[in-house]
C-alpha cells in the first residue's frame, strides 16, 4: 500500500483515525467542503487513498436520487420516506469504503460495520471530515481556506 502502516493507540472516539468523528470545529476549511460538497470530498479522499475513484460518490448520490424521485412517485408513499430512505442508501457504500480506508491505513478499530453504516447514515459531513484529515495528513496536503491546498511536504505516490 502507498501509506504506511502506523500503530495508533486506541481511542474509541476515533476508532482508529488520528481524528476524532466528530472533530470537525478543529479543521473549518475541511468541514465547510464535506458539508457543502459531500460527496465532492469523499471523492477526492478515496481517489488520493486509492480506495475508490473520485466520481464514485457522486454517482451513488445521483443513484439515490433517482430511486428516491420514483419513490416518490409510488401512490400512497409517506412523505419524506424516499429521501430519508437513500440517506440509508448511500450509507451502505459510504460504510464499506471507509471500511476499505482503514484497511488501507493499517487502521485498527474495534467500531463495527454497523456503527460506521449508521455514522454515515446520521452525519455524513463529519466522518467524511475526519476521513480527509486523516488522507490529507497522510500526503502532507493541508486544506487553507475553501479554495486552497498548501503541500506540507513530499505527496505519496498512489
Amino acid at each position: 500500500p502507498p501509506f504506511p502502516p502506523r500503530q495508533c493507540a486506541y481511542d474509541a472516539a476515533a476508532a482508529g483515525f488520528a481524528y476524532g468523528r466528530f472533530a470537525c470545529r478543529d479543521s473549518p476549511s475541511t468541514f465547510c467542503w464535506s458539508f457543502f460538497l459531500t460527496q465532492v470530498r469523499m471523492g477526492d479522499t478515496l481517489r488520493a487513498a486509492g480506495v475508490a475513484g473520485f466520481w464514485a460518490p457522486m454517482l451513488v448520490f445521483f443513484a439515490s436520487r433517482v430511486i428516491a424521485n420514483a419513490m416518490g412517485e409510488v401512490p400512497g408513499m409517506v412523505a419524506g420516506l424516499p429521501t430519508t430512505s437513500m440517506l440509508f442508501f448511500q450509507a451502505c457504500f459510504y460504510a464499506k469504503w471507509r471500511r476499505d480506508l482503514r484497511v488501507r491505513f493499517s487502521l485498527v478499530s474495534a467500531a463495527s460495520c454497523t456503527e460506521d453504516y449508521l455514522l454515515y447514515a446520521c452525519c455524513a459531513p463529519c466522518l467524511s471530515t475526519q476521513e480527509a484529515r486523516e488522507v490529507d495528513m497522510a500526503n502532507g496536503v493541508r486544506v487553507r481556506g475553501c479554495a486552497s491546498l498548501e503541500i506540507v511536504g513530499e505527496p505519496v505516490a498512489v
